[in-house]
């Protein structure tokens, strides 16, 4: 393989021929692109339950309709565990929002009609300087 692209361990194979193109591993480096889309049709392709929208789409599914779960436990965690995350434990209401707003974060990286990656990423790093997204993010 050329050592002008990134190979991860799953592309070589154990006599050090190439399980992937130049060009796939490439895409895989730079954030997955066609390859993981190509990935994730294959794998939803079988599982009528599982979205074919992305795994970012899925993830925001599940924790949306697990958070009812989600919630009261992290509540226990933050008690249990101590979390030293700031000066005092945060509230329902703010583990909720930050919770929805994690969610909202997974369907903005997953939206692929919105190519505006400026807009994204000034959403994304917003909430994720939040305290209470960081609390979430550390329990989920």
């Amino acid at each position: 393989p050329s050592s002008d692209v990134w190979h991860s361990r799953y592309d070589v194979g154990h006599k050090g021929e190439l399980l992937r193109s130049e060009e796939e591993c490439a895409d895989m480096y730079n954030g997955g692109g066609s390859v993981s889309k190509q990935l994730w049709m294959e794998y939803s392709k079988d599982r009528p339950y599982v979205s074919s929208a992305g795994p970012e789409v899925e993830a925001a599914t599940i924790i949306f309709h697990d958070r009812c779960n989600i919630l009261p436990d992290l509540e226990r965690w933050i008690k249990e565990e101590g979390y030293h995350g700031g000066s005092c434990s945060p509230s329902f209401k703010d583990l909720d929002s930050a919770l929805r707003s994690i969610i909202h974060i997974l369907l903005l990286l997953g939206d692929e009609d919105n190519d505006d990656d400026d807009f994204k990423w000034d959403i994304f790093s917003k909430l994720c300087n939040n305290q209470h997204v960081n609390i979430v993010t550390t329990y989920l």
